[in-house]
């Protein structure tokens, strides 16, 4: 029988040999039967020092001053532009972009070239891929295209009762009224009107017949064409039904300079 040897506790034994070494250091590292120190001399990690805890060369690691390149999986950059993107400038090499506008669309620069950013619409129209202004493309804001089967939603402003109003036709469509406690004066429209613009007043009174004052004889006043408004002075006038709705239907003409009140219509 092999006679049995103690070994003391956190010692290694030689290969091959039943002999006792003495207790290994604390975290040390044995190599070929050799106990090194301390790990930051273990010589697989060569360059590795207590002072300097990272790889001093490059191809094996990050290194405190250097940068790991792209075919090591870095950037092989140190910075880049605040609000830029990274692409590539060559086969293999990393660049950073110019600053890219906020709420943009981006767009590829091509081989070499750094992506941009747009905002116009004939920019968006070719990101996107589409013709402007064409048959099943997009149209611009001075586009000619032809809309087919759009929904338009009328701008409608609704309240209860006022004394005056000055509507504006780049604000509202339509004005209702649905109590009307007080005589009403609509003043000239403002907003830049354009040629055929239309506008609708909806009034319903509070059970008590009130007037309606069309302001006429300004720019951008009323004038009635075919309808049953009273003249008073330059203004026209048109008394309510009590608890019956009218319409009143408007087109700018801007060969005049007015809005013509073209139809009125009370509920029967």
């Amino acid at each position: 029988m092999p006679t049995q040897v103690s070994l003391t506790d956190g010692a290694l034994a030689s290969a091959g040999t039943l002999a006792i070494k003495t207790n290994g250091t604390t975290n040390a590292i044995t190599i070929d039967a050799t106990q090194v120190a301390t790990i930051v001399n273990n010589p697989i990690l060569s360059g590795l020092t207590a002072s300097s805890p990272v790889f001093t060369d490059a191809s094996k690691a990050l290194t405190s001053t250097g940068t790991v390149g792209v075919a090591k999986g870095g950037t092989g950059l140190t910075s880049g532009t605040s609000g830029g993107i990274l692409y590539y400038s060559a086969s293999g090499t990393l660049a950073s972009s110019a600053a890219l506008a906020a709420n943009a669309i981006v767009i590829g620069g091509g081989a070499g070239a750094a992506p941009s950013t747009t905002t116009t619409g004939t920019g968006v129209v070719t990101a996107l891929g589409n013709n402007a202004n064409a048959t099943g493309g997009f149209t611009t804001i001075n586009g000619t295209a032809t809309l087919t089967n759009k929904r338009i939603d009328p701008r409608v402003s609704s309240t209860t009762t006022a004394t005056s109003l000055t509507p504006d036709i780049s604000a509202y469509d339509q004005y209702a009224y649905t109590a009307l406690a007080s005589g009403l004066t609509i003043n000239a429209v403002t907003g830049t009107p354009t040629d055929g613009d239309k506008m609708i007043f909806r009034v319903l009174d509070n059970g008590t017949t009130r007037t309606i004052t069309f302001t006429g004889g300004v720019s951008g006043g009323f004038r009635p064409i075919g309808t049953s408004l009273t003249a008073s002075g330059s203004d026209f006038t048109f008394a309510t039904t009590v608890s019956k709705l009218t319409y009143f239907g408007c087109i700018y003409n801007a060969n005049a300079d007015r809005w013509d009140v073209v139809a009125i219509t009370t509920q029967a």
